[in-house]
């Protein structure tokens, strides 16, 4: 929408919609910012109020720290071309489907599997690598995952990280043979991104976002979630980077989980994702669809060890 301007103005309206949208950005960075700093205060003052379980943490019936790998491939057909613009693609490449790879970790700031409140702290980086850059014979040939990570790992075009601070709240409440257990929770969250790629400047591009969403804590379909709010990206046009319209789903499945019988399943698991990023206009929008394993780094490295 065009800035309406007086028959002679002050400014021009170049300057104008770039003071909108500086407006725009400034506001919701502060924004973003207000909710971490809301959420550290929730966290110093809970925990000062409720001292941990150090007995349980060394029992390890409360899991702090969940540190996790891995490795799909993302399909891009109906991403934004700015997106796609991030990585050397030739003309009569049309694919568009890509390798990643990552690392995450979720750890609970406070709080413990029974507390009514919980407040998690998580990161995450992704390397996407083209399909062609990574050999495309690699399953046929019989390289295993451990050969494709580092593979993908090694030739990523594209990385991006994320980092973020979750305020959850169980509401959904089963009881197990080990105790009572939280099932399902709602939450909110702020988390600032970024992405950089081996094409373009050296700027890294911000990927910024702030919402609510409900996810699965338990059972064989454990941290599966939906998630809605708005947020930053630097994908597109000065004036749609701003309170973008984001939303995000996914489900994980882990084989071999009963939660009735205390059975914790394998450190192998499936995940398929979703992501939409859009102005809700006739700008540019981005979609994003993943599908791969997802490894559970701790019980990885128990089987080593044995």
């Amino acid at each position: 929408m065009r800035v309406a301007t007086f028959s002679r103005p002050l400014l021009g309206e170049g300057a104008l919609n770039t003071w909108g949208s500086c407006c725009r950005s400034v506001l919701l960075r502060v924004t973003i910012l207000l909710f971490l700093a809301c959420a550290c205060t929730c966290a110093s003052g809970s925990a000062l109020a409720a001292p941990r379980d150090h007995r349980r943490e060394r029992d390890g019936a409360d899991d702090r720290f969940e540190p996790y790998a891995f490795i799909g491939e993302v399909n891009n057909r109906f991403a934004s071309e700015g997106r796609n613009l991030l990585d050397r693609r030739s003309e009569d490449d049309k694919s568009r489907v890509d390798r990643a790879v990552g690392f995450g970790f979720d750890y609970r700031v406070w709080g413990q599997d029974t507390s009514a409140r919980q407040i998690v702290f998580g990161g995450q980086t992704v390397h996407t690598a083209r399909t062609k850059v990574v050999a495309s014979d690699s399953l046929a040939s019989g390289t295993n995952q451990q050969d494709q990570f580092l593979e993908v790992l090694r030739d990523g075009t594209v990385f991006e990280a994320l980092a973020s601070l979750k305020i959850r709240w169980p509401f959904n409440w089963l009881s197990t043979s080990s105790g009572r257990a939280a099932v399902t929770a709602i939450y909110l969250k702020g988390q600032g991104g970024l992405i950089r790629s081996d094409v373009g400047s050296d700027d890294v591009l911000d990927n910024h976002f702030i919402g609510f969403g409900i996810e699965h804590l338990a059972g064989p379909y454990r941290d599966s979630f939906f998630e809605l709010g708005t947020g930053r990206s630097e994908l597109f046009e000065h004036d749609r980077r701003d309170w973008r319209f984001k939303a995000g789903a996914s489900l994980n499945y882990t084989p071999g989980v009963d939660l009735s019988k205390g059975t914790e399943g394998g450190a192998l698991g499936l995940f398929a994702e979703a992501w939409l990023d859009t102005d809700v206009g006739p700008g540019a929008d981005d979609i994003q669809l993943y599908l791969g394993l997802f490894f559970d780094i701790e019980k990885v490295l128990a089987q080593y060890q044995k």
